[in-house]
């Protein structure tokens, strides 16, 4: 696991393609690879935008032995979810209910920020749509609220301690990662994006 400043999307692209390849049980094609960065990416890339973490973002990259799941955690201890976008919504929102309103398809906390004059990133719900491609899960948590998807569906809800901050994990079955991410923003876009340290 590695700890990443905010403003590191260079190095994090780098290491997130390392942290691919050492935890795969199988080799991925360069499309594959670039796929799964390119989603792991714009976690670290929304962090970065939104979370006003002094001590950075952890990703940690873990898998069992037995198994062909993958687990990337994102890790920043933040304002979280709720203070920001109930703030740029203008209403009281709890942070099961401010989690919802992020991963509802449409919803962007970076085109709230631009005043409506442009697109964010990669929104949650393509990520969700990724990660059901490859029957995997992801899961967010955020002070007592949380929202997890997978095939099955979704749920959200709340913890009864509070997280001080906000975790991200993608889980995926490697035997089924696809090579194409279901959005419209190209991972070439991305990829230019990340040389000149720009965002879209």
């Amino acid at each position: 696991r590695k700890t990443f400043p905010l403003d590191e999307e260079i190095r994090f692209d780098a290491e997130a393609e390392d942290a691919i390849h050492l935890s795969m049980p199988k080799v991925l094609s360069e499309s594959e690879v670039r796929q799964l960065k390119f989603v792991i990416g714009e976690l670290y890339t929304n962090a970065c935008h939104h979370s006003e973490s002094s001590t950075g973002v952890l990703l940690r990259v873990c898998r069992s032995a037995d198994t062909r799941i993958v687990r990337f955690c994102l890790i920043d201890f933040g304002i979280g979810f709720q203070r920001k976008i109930a703030q740029l919504l203008g209403r009281s929102m709890s942070d099961e209910e401010s989690i919802v309103w992020a991963v509802e398809d449409g919803n962007s906390v970076r085109y709230l920020e631009q005043g409506f004059k442009g697109p964010g990133g990669v929104g949650l719900q393509d990520v969700c749509d990724y990660v059901s491609s490859c029957d995997g899960q992801f899961v967010i948590g955020s002070g007592t609220g949380f929202f997890k998807f997978d095939n099955k569906g979704s749920e959200h809800g709340t913890f009864e301690q509070s997280f001080p901050g906000t975790f991200v994990g993608v889980a995926v079955d490697v035997g089924k990662i696809r090579p194409q991410i279901p959005t419209s923003v190209s991972v070439e876009s991305y990829t230019e994006s990340m040389k000149d340290g720009s965002q879209n």
